[in-house]
């Protein structure tokens, strides 16, 4: 272990002796005994010294990384659940807000201008972390991506459980670095008719005006739901470097700097409807997602180029308890998506409405408990990934190679949760098979332990990264292209792509010192081989041909990558407020690492980039240290204040140079086309953010928030986290927030 980690060492065995010496000089106030107790009943006991408020965090009940119903102290992953109290309370804009709070989560910017995630030092948004919303999946079925900004409703969920962590032996290949649970309000916690409205106010333009509606009512075991969230957005209002489309170049040059006020647009709609009728359930959700390609700008410096994405998300599922041990869940799953551009000439994105993705999935799942110290979970799942498209050019966003492409997967699984003397083992495994890219196969091993104030976690796990179909279509291995004899570009490049495979080793540690405040540490190690990276390829034809700054934008497997570090959590819960605090560290110095990745000089030729920093990766700073606060003034009156340090980070960014003239000093180059790149490094930054909160006026029924977001005026940028010349996508400058929810009905108890 490197002497980067040994700080983290030192705190968990300073733990495990603080926590020692306490379990040896008390006596555990469960006063249960451990292995004759159910193992649901005992997961849902807590100390009788903890407070109310404690208790909330500590004995939710999570499914997300086990199948089960375990308490995150007992869940075989490192977890996070932030709850509707905290989104609200924090005055949250979208969910890069909340997930920003997440020990080791980074945001940086997308090839097309989009925004993605990274989770401990790695660039996770290509498929490695699954995210899901009411047990549908939401990545991208061609990319894999998931596009953030604006985008999910924030203002309808109900709670957030987050995996910090592999979850492929549960979840499949898009679970390698983590899973996020995204659990809106539904007639079990909400029953009633309510409206919201948001709107924000950066320097230079609107932020963002939402709209947000719902209404769920329950009957004995029916129940029924429906919300929706509208609206539009803005990334930014800062200026920012775009290039020129193609067609403009030989007049106008490469690009221009412009402001993005106007021009970032981000505007969702998303639908949410569901029906309960005892046993069977049908849940459907419409996703419209648009956003302004921030790249490309046109001869008024405007970036009128948008990309859209339509998605619906279906699924029947049916719980049957044939008795009181096992129980059967057949489920039925769709999902059809429809990726569009807008904003180019008609011949480039003629054809669209052919292109579409779909995914159709069968999963059927038992629970078994044959007694009070087992519980059994395993099953099958059979889906089918199709996309269609009837025009080949690259533009379109659904680029295939064929006019349709198919491709078929078989998983089992399964899993045993044992409840021993000792602690609890957690033992699964999932194979995939897969008609493109072959088998996958990911264990884990998790054993975990409560003990009073005190509890542990061991876990190591194998997780995969299956390739998507954009993957698969864009694949290269350097050899196999063809030149247009005309040689506007490249025609044609043939190559194939492999599932990334994960181990992750994991350590986690937690004491709880007083009935208010518990203090969690983690250690991780994460190895990834043949990890599938999006790059630039280029080589001599193709510079001689087209020129120096020009390749191939493709998916190729590197040889190795991985990071290392640590993660500490501190949670103080009281009845006037709360505080939490976290602070996550990464290193990848002993670790072998992907050129395109790391900090390297800026050049075209990937023969002429050399390593600049050994210990850190494009775009994530090794430090982060998250701050929520909140005390509640009154009852009904709260004050929070969010703020997220992050250290110092690496990135490339577009390098204006002046005219080129020969030694006959005879014009040459001309200064607009004398654009390349350089590495540049961002300084830390404080990003701070308050919220007032005035909650049950007008007869109970109005909430209203106000605040402001970024109030040191920081504005960080999104990196890019690969090599590539896309100028850092600034941030909004203060944006003055205004919420408010009116609960127009309440069905219930006192209504009824």
């Amino acid at each position: 272990m490197t002497s980067t980690l040994r700080p983290g060492l030192i705190f968990l065995c300073v733990f495990v002796v603080i926590a020692s010496s306490e379990l040896l000089a008390q006596v555990d106030t469960l006063d249960v005994d451990f292995y004759d107790t159910p193992l649901e009943s005992l997961d849902s006991l807590q100390a009788t010294d903890i407070s109310e408020e404690l208790g909330q965090v500590l004995n939710q009940p999570l499914s997300i990384a086990s199948g089960a119903a375990l308490n995150p102290r007992n869940s075989p992953n490192v977890v996070t659940v932030v709850s509707r109290e905290e989104i609200e309370r924090s005055g949250a804009r979208d969910l890069i807000d909340v997930l920003r709070l997440v020990p080791g989560f980074t945001f940086a910017l997308n090839e097309g201008g989009s925004v993605g995630l990274g989770i401990r030092g790695n660039w996770a948004n290509e498929g490695k972390v699954l995210m899901m919303m009411d047990g549908q999946e939401l990545n991208d079925i061609y990319s894999a991506n998931l596009n953030f900004g604006n985008h999910y409703p924030v203002d309808l969920i109900d709670r957030i459980e987050i995996v910090r962590g592999p979850g492929s032996a549960l979840y499949g290949g898009f679970a390698e670095y983590g899973v996020i649970n995204i659990i809106t309000r539904n007639p079990d916690t909400d029953r009633g008719l309510s409206f919201g409205y948001n709107f924000g106010q950066m320097a230079k333009t609107r932020g963002r005006r939402h709209r947000v509606f719902y209404v769920g009512q329950k009957w004995g075991n029916t129940s029924i739901s429906f919300s929706s969230i509208g609206g539009s957005g803005m990334r930014s209002d800062q200026d920012h470097y775009g290039f020129y489309d193609n067609s403009l170049i030989d007049s106008l040059g490469i690009g221009a700097f412009s402001s993005l006020a106007g021009n970032s647009r981000l505007n969702p709609r998303i639908t949410n409807f569901q029906v309960k009728a005892g046993r069977l359930s049908f849940r459907s959700i419409v996703d419209l997602y648009a956003y302004n390609d921030a790249r490309v700008i046109n001869e008024n410096q405007r970036r009128r180029r948008l990309i859209k994405f339509r998605s619906n998300y279906s699924e029947f599922k049916y719980v049957y308890p044939v008795n009181d041990k096992l129980t059967l869940i057949p489920r039925f799953n769709w999902v059809v998506q429809f990726p569009q551009l807008s904003g180019l000439a008609d011949s480039i994105i003629a054809n669209q409405e052919d292109a579409r993705v779909s995914r159709f999935r069968a999963n059927f799942s038992a629970n078994y408990a044959p007694d009070h110290r087992t519980h059994l979970i395993g099953g099958l799942e059979v889906f089918r990934d199709k996309a269609e498209n009837n025009d080949q050019f690259v533009l379109n966003p659904l680029y295939i190679k064929e006019d349709k492409v198919t491709y078929n997967n078989l998983a089992l699984f399964g899993q045993a949760i044992l409840k021993r003397p000792w602690a609890h083992v957690i033992l699964g495994a999932r194979l995939d098979a897969n008609s493109k890219y072959g088998a996958a196969f990911s264990p884990r091993l998790a054993i975990t332990r409560r003990l009073n104030k005190f509890h542990f976690k061991f876990m190591i796990s194998r997780a995969f990264r299956a390739p998507s179909i954009g993957n698969i279509a864009r694949a290269f291995d350097g050899e196999e292209y063809e030149i247009n004899a005309d040689s506007t570009g490249v025609t044609s490049f043939e190559g194939t792509i492999e599932a990334e495979r994960t181990w992750v080793q994991e350590a986690e540690i937690g004491y709880r010192l007083n009935e208010n405040l518990i203090l969690t540490a983690n250690i991780f190690n994460t190895s990834t081989d043949d990890p599938i990276v999006y790059s630039f390829y280029t080589d001599s034809l193709i510079q001689s041909t087209f020129g120096e700054a020009d390749g191939l934008l493709v998916y190729q497997n590197a040889e190795r990558s991985g990071t290392r570090g640590f993660e500490f959590d501190v949670r103080y819960r009281h009845k006037k407020g709360y505080i939490y605090a976290n602070y996550s560290y990464y290193d990848v110095s002993d670790k072998a690492r992907v050129p395109a990745y790391t900090v390297s000089n800026f050049a075209f030729n990937p023969a002429e980039r050399f390593e600049q920093e050994d210990d850190q990766l494009l775009a994530f700073s090794k430090h982060r240290l998250n701050l929520q606060a909140c005390y509640y003034v009154a009852d009904d009156i709260s004050v929070n204040l969010t703020g997220s340090y992050l250290g110092m980070r690496y990135g490339y960014d577009v390098l204006l140079g002046g005219d080129v003239f020969d030694e006959n000093n005879n014009l040459i180059l001309p200064a607009r086309f004398n654009v390349s790149g350089q590495l540049i490094q961002e300084k830390p930054v404080i990003l701070a953010n308050v919220f007032l909160r005035y909650d049950r006026l007008w007869n109970k029924r109005l909430k209203l928030g106000i605040g402001m977001y970024d109030i040191f005026n920081q504005k960080p940028a999104f990196l890019q986290p690969y090599f590539g010349l896309n100028a850092p996508l600034p941030g909004p400058s203060p944006e003055i927030i205004f919420k408010a929810t009116w609960d127009i009905l309440k069905f219930g108890e006192e209504d009824e």
